[in-house]
């Protein structure tokens, strides 16, 4: 049946869909604009709340590694990165490395964990909550890196992960390849970040850029696929754009920048011998 638009006048009988005249016919009221506002609203504060009396806990009681319940909740709690900044105070965190080392411990321990096994297995069901860890080690590791001195954050960044053992071979006595200490490993998790499919780049030249990978036995080449925007030395690379793209990138290169932010703290004579930028 042909369609005609409504008052045509062409003298031919016409014809109106029934389900498109019922949408142009419904109204919102205005009261139900209003409770959706409101629900939103509340949904917000709740969740700042929470948020926040996650953090008083933290900084003020002993909450144990196994307490699953808490520490799930705690990265899943939708936050913004202006909410994370004024929830969490520096006092906070300042209490947390002095008085609730160990819920620091568990606290950094878990969001790097998760940064590193969302690199290693990218699934986007996890990205929002892999945006909450970003924001939370980006807001709390500036604090935890002021004081150099202080050997339970150099013991806690440096020192061999918690229940890992190295190996030893006993026909020569060679240790097997050290695993990374908790520093290296969010370095390393930053880095893979920055090339994630479906967060920092196109799945498309994520995949492109695993099968130049798998076929080149060179790890230290550019694969163009990956750039995030055409450049001197490759002027026509077509690299997707993408508003979503372009916030993740920002919440990334933010932590980065804070993971050397600890340069701030010493003098210019050993500036280069600071761990994280010798990773």
């Amino acid at each position: 049946m042909t369609r005609e638009p409504v008052g045509c006048g062409n003298g031919r009988a016409m014809v109106v869909d029934v389900f498109d005249l019922s949408l142009q016919r419904r109204q919102t009221h205005p009261s139900t604009i209003l409770v959706v506002q409101r629900t939103i609203i509340m949904g917000n504060s709740d969740s700042k709340s929470k948020f926040r009396e996650s953090v008083y806990k933290l900084s003020n009681e002993e909450v144990a590694s196994r307490q699953l319940e808490f520490w799930d909740k705690l990265w899943k709690i939708p936050t913004t990165a202006e909410e994370i900044f004024t929830l969490i105070q520096p006092d906070d965190i300042r209490m947390l490395r002095q008085n609730q080392q160990g819920n620091l411990s568990t606290m950094l321990t878990q969001a790097i964990s998760q940064l590193h096994q969302i690199v290693e297995t990218p699934l986007p069901k996890y990205y929002p909550q892999a945006v909450n860890c970003i924001r939370v080690l980006t807001r709390v590791m500036p604090f935890i890196l002021e004081d150099r001195s202080d050997e339970f954050v150099q013991q806690l960044l440096w020192g061999p992960p918690p229940n890992v053992s190295t190996t030893t071979d006993a026909s020569d006595g060679d240790t097997s390849a050290a695993p990374m200490s908790l520093a290296q490993k969010l370095v390393d998790a930053t880095l893979g970040l920055l090339f994630l499919p479906d967060f920092t780049v196109s799945a498309g030249a994520y995949k492109a850029y695993r099968d130049q990978l798998s076929a080149s036995a060179n790890n230290n080449v550019v694969y163009p696929p990956l750039l995030w925007y055409n450049g001197v030395g490759y002027p026509d690379v077509s690299a997707v754009a993408s508003v979503q793209f372009d916030k993740n990138r920002k919440e990334v290169l933010k932590l980065l920048l804070t993971c050397f932010s600890s340069i701030l703290y010493h003098t210019a004579g050993i500036v280069f011998k600071v761990g994280l930028l010798l990773c």
